[in-house]
C-alpha cells in the first residue's frame, strides 16, 4: 500500500513541478509559494524512507532487477548492484552543498573521491558557482570552515523505479551567510538512467537558474595556463590514486572525434583548457580502466563550454568551466538553464564512443519550451 501511495504522491509532485517550471517562466518566481505548499502536502502523503536497502520492483531493461537495491536514510538516496554502490545522492542541509559520492562500477571502482584534505570543499560530483556579487560560495572561509555565500535547499523529491532509474527534484537558492534573503534561485532535476548490460548509467542535469530583483554576476577566480583558476558550475573529483588518466575530447555534435589516434594531452602544469562539446576522463582504479563521460548540452550558454581539466600527481578534476573566459551577467528577474549529461562507465572510451554518444544527447534531448534559456545573458 505504501509504496503505491508514494508512487501516487511522485506522480502529482511530478505534475506539479512541470507545472510551476511552466509558470514561473510567464509568471515569475512568485508561483513558486503555491508550488512549495502544494509540495510540501505531497511529501506528507509519502512513506518515511527507510535506511535498509529495498529490491526494486518491475522488470529491469538492463542490469539484472535482482542484483539492484535502493538504499534511502533521511539525507540520501543510493542505488547498489550486489555489494557494490553504483551511485549515493547526498542532501544533508548541513553540507557546502548537495552532491553524489560514492559513484561507482558494478564491478566496485570508486570513481568520486568527497572533501579530500587539498580542497575539503570538492564534493565528488557536485554543482557551486565560485563568486555570485563578490561573495564566494566555493571556498571554505578558514575562520567559520564554510563558504561565504550558503548554498540552501529545500529537502528533494526522490523518485525511483523499478529499472535502477531515478529522478532527482528539488529548490535550491543562493545568499551570502547570516542573511535570510537570497539572491538567486535553482530549480534542479536530475535524471539517472538505468544501468545497462555493463553497470553503465548517465546522469541527466538541468538547472534553472532564476534572478531576484537585483543583477546578478557570476565570476570566477581569472585562469592561468600552469595553475589554477577558471573553474565553476559541475565539476567532478576523481578518486585518489587514480592512474594513467586519460582525456578525449569532441569539438561539436557530427564532427569528427578531437585526435582520434591519441588523447588529449594534459599541458603546463598537468592542465588542460580547451572548448568541447565532450570530455571524457578516465584511468585505471585498482589496475582497471573507468571513467565518466560529461556532455555539454547545444543549449547551454557559451556552447561548446571551455573545459578545464587536472591531472596532476595529487589530483585528478574534470569542470564545465562556463565562466573560463569571462564572467556573466543575469539581469535582474532573468532566467536561464544549465544542462548536463554524465555517463558514467567502465573501461576505456574510445572518442568515437564519445562522439556517438555526444550526437545521441545532442539529437534526442531537445529542451522543453518552459526550460529554455531567456535572453537576460549579458558580458558584463
Amino acid at each position: 500500500m505504501f509504496a503505491s501511495i508514494n508512487q501516487r504522491a511522485a506522480r502529482l509532485h511530478a505534475a506539479l513541478f512541470a507545472a510551476a517550471l511552466l509558470m514561473s517562466v510567464l509568471n515569475g518566481p512568485a508561483i513558486f509559494a503555491q508550488f512549495r505548499s502544494a509540495q510540501r502536502t505531497v511529501r506528507a502523503v509519502a512513506a518515511a524512507p527507510s535506511s535498509e536497502p529495498t529490491q526494486p520492483s518491475g522488470v529491469a531493461r538492463g542490469a539484472k532487477a535482482s542484483s539492484l537495491a535502493w538504499r534511502r536514510t533521511d539525507s540520501s538516496l543510493g542505488l547498489k548492484s550486489g555489494e557494490n554502490t553504483l551511485w549515493e545522492f547526498q542532501f544533508d542541509p548541513k553540507q557546502d552543498a548537495p552532491y553524489f559520492h560514492p559513484v561507482g562500477t558494478r564491478e566496485g571502482q570508486v570513481l568520486t573521491w568527497n572533501s579530500p584534505a587539498d580542497h575539503p570543499w570538492h564534493h565528488a560530483v557536485w554543482f557551486s558557482w565560485k563568486y555570485i556579487n563578490g561573495v564566494n560560495y566555493w571556498e571554505h572561509n578558514r575562520q567559520t570552515g564554510r563558504p561565504d555565500g550558503r548554498t540552501r535547499w529545500e529537502p528533494p523529491l526522490l523518485e525511483t523505479k523499478g529499472d535502477g532509474s531515478a529522478q532527482v527534484r528539488m529548490r535550491l537558492s543562493y545568499g551570502p551567510a547570516g542573511r535570510e534573503e537570497s539572491l538567486l534561485t535553482e530549480d534542479r532535476q536530475i535524471d539517472l538512467g538505468a544501468p545497462d548490460a555493463e553497470g553503465n548509467f548517465s546522469m541527466d542535469w538541468i538547472c534553472r537558474f532564476q534572478a531576484h530583483d537585483q543583477e546578478v554576476l557570476f565570476d570566477r577566480t581569472p585562469p592561468h595556463n600552469q595553475s589554477s583558476g577558471g573553474y565553476a558550475g559541475l565539476s567532478i573529483r576523481f578518486a585518489k590514486g587514480m592512474e594513467d588518466r586519460q582525456l578525449i575530447r569532441v569539438q561539436a555534435a557530427g564532427s569528427a572525434p578531437h585526435n582520434s589516434q591519441e588523447p588529449t594531452q594534459f599541458g603546463a602544469g598537468d592542465r588542460y583548457r580547451g572548448r568541447g562539446a565532450a570530455m571524457d576522463y578516465s584511468g585505471l582504479l585498482s589496475g582497471r580502466p573507468a571513467g565518466i563521460a560529461f556532455l555539454d548540452h547545444p543549449a547551454n550558454p557559451r556552447h561548446p563550454t571551455p573545459w578545464y581539466a587536472v591531472g596532476s600527481p595529487i589530483m585528478s578534476y574534470l569542470n564545465a568551466a562556463l565562466l573560463n573566459d569571462e564572467p556573466l551577467k543575469l539581469a535582474a528577474h532573468g532566467s536561464f538553464v544549465l544542462r548536463y549529461r554524465l555517463i558514467v562507465h567502465s573501461g576505456r572510451w574510445s572518442a568515437e564512443q564519445l562522439s556517438a554518444a555526444y550526437s545521441h544527447y545532442a539529437e534526442g534531448t531537445s529542451a522543453p519550451s518552459q526550460l529554455k534559456p531567456k535572453t537576460e545573458l549579458e558580458k558584463p
